[in-house]
Parts: C-alpha cells; sequence; structure tokens
C-alpha cells in the first residue's frame, strides 16, 4: 500500500471510530480483527498509528507506541523511511510547532534547532523555568 493510500486508511478508521485492534466504538466483527486471537499478531496495528505490527518491526519502531520519536506525527504519517519515524526533527517544523512529545525520550535526546542544546535541556518537562523554543536556534 502506498504511503497516501495508508494515510488515507488511517483517516478513515480515525473518522469512523475503528481501531487497528479490537473492537472500535462502531462494534467491527472480531471474526476478521487479526488482534482478537494475539495482540502480537504480525497483521495486528497494536498502537493504532496505521502500521502493522510486521510494519513496525520492519522499520525499527515502537509497536506499541504511536509516535516512536515523539515529534506528534504518527509513525505512519512519518513516512515509510526508518530514519524519519525515529528522528524527532523530521519533517523539520516550523518555530511555533507545539504538537511534539516532551516526554518522549528520543525527542528529549534529540537538537531539532541545531543550537547545541538539546530539545529536552530546551523543554524541560519536569523544570518550567528552563523554558526555550527547541525549533528555534535564536531562542
Amino acid at each position: 500500500m502506498l504511503l497516501k493510500e495508508k494515510m488515507l486508511t488511517v483517516a478513515m478508521i480515525a473518522l469512523l471510530g475503528l481501531s487497528g485492534c479490537g473492537l472500535g466504538d462502531r462494534g467491527a466483527s472480531l471474526e476478521n480483527d487479526p488482534c482478537s486471537t494475539s495482540i502480537n499478531d504480525q497483521a495486528c496495528d497494536q498502537d493504532n498509528d496505521g502500521l502493522t505490527n510486521k510494519e513496525e518491526d520492519l522499520l525499527g519502531t515502537d509497536k506499541k507506541n504511536r509516535d516512536t520519536d515523539g515529534d506528534g506525527i504518527a509513525d505512519v504519517a512519518d513516512g515509510s523511511n526508518s530514519n524519519t519515524a525515529k528522528d524527532a526533527c523530521l519533517p523539520r517544523q516550523s518555530t511555533d510547532y507545539l504538537g511534539y512529545d516532551n516526554t518522549n525520550s528520543i525527542w528529549i535526546a534529540d537538537d531539532c534547532d541545531g543550537d547545541g542544546a538539546l530539545n529536552g535541556e530546551e523543554d524541560d518537562y519536569r523544570d518550567s523555568s528552563r523554558l526555550s523554543n527547541p525549533y528555534d536556534a535564536n531562542n
């Protein structure tokens, strides 16, 4: 499936209230659900990000976390490139971007604005006195 088609599929699943594992709120049949027998089934989408467990294993992304790198973009939308799905700074974001997860270890350890200070040093969720913009080298 092409990335564009997969993203459309994820959008439709969200719109219909269905999930990749188990029953959605619309009462999908367990009969065709690969997660009904085992959440670890390779055809199951354990984290409901649009990638099956097998695809997550191939990409090296976390099948229990829909956003492996904490950049605020689901693994499937990050692209089929495992480097993008595991790089908190790709795709590049504007300086006013706030959709990241400042508790994610991959995001914390990256430096998205290239100023030499790690994201976690610039936006430390544990210490609000240590805040600067992790997407703006001038702030």
